[in-house]
Order: C-alpha cells, then structure tokens, then sequence
C-alpha cells in the first residue's frame, strides 16, 4: 500500500476528529459518558464508596459537574450553563436506564 495514502488517510481523520471536538459542547457530551464508562474499570471498589454512588445523586451529579468543568475550562457563564444541563440530563439518562433495567428483570422472572 502507498504510504502517502495511509498519512493522507490519518491526517484526513486527525483533522475530522479536531473538527469534531473542537465543539465544547460534543466534547463536554463524550467526556462525561466516557469518564462514566471509565468508572467501571476501577471496579470493584470499596463497599463505602460503592454505597455512597449507589445512594447519592448529588455526590454522582457533583462528580459529573466537576468532569465537565475540567473538560471546558477556561470556564465561562454559558459554559457553566451548558455543563449544569449536560450533567441532569446525563443523571436523568442514566436513572432512566437503571428503571428500564429493573422493570424488565421484574417482567422476566414474571415470565419464569
């Protein structure tokens, strides 16, 4: 294969990827579900910190927050805006999902 083809192919795809995250709200979006997903590497963890992400929205809402900030500083008002938002939006998702998950196990041992 020609090597100027794969360079003109990564650089076509490094420049997409800084286009793409060159929006702080995409990139705000993807920081927040990736470090999500990242949490479950660590896994498992201690019992008193499992219990205190198992019974705190605010301590998982406070986490999120922080991500963000990080992900879009230097910060601004509308930024803070945006972060605020993506992180409800984000927990209500999550929590949304959670529910699905639990009226689906109840349907299936229903069904057994």
């Amino acid at each position: 294969m020609d090597s100027g083809i794969v360079e003109k192919s990564i650089n076509v795809t490094i420049e997409t990827l800084n286009n793409t995250f060159s929006n702080d709200f995409f990139k705000l979006v993807s920081l927040l579900i990736t470090g999500i997903f990242a949490g479950y590497t660590l896994q498992p963890v201690p019992k008193w910190l499992n219990n205190l992400f198992d019974n705190s929205n605010i301590f998982k809402f406070l986490i999120i927050f922080i991500i963000g900030i990080t992900a879009t500083y230097p910060i601004n008002q509308n930024k803070i805006s945006n972060i605020f938002i993506s992180s409800l939006i984000i927990l209500i998702i999550f929590e949304g999902l959670r529910y699905i998950d639990i009226i689906y196990e109840k349907n299936e041992k229903k069904n057994i």
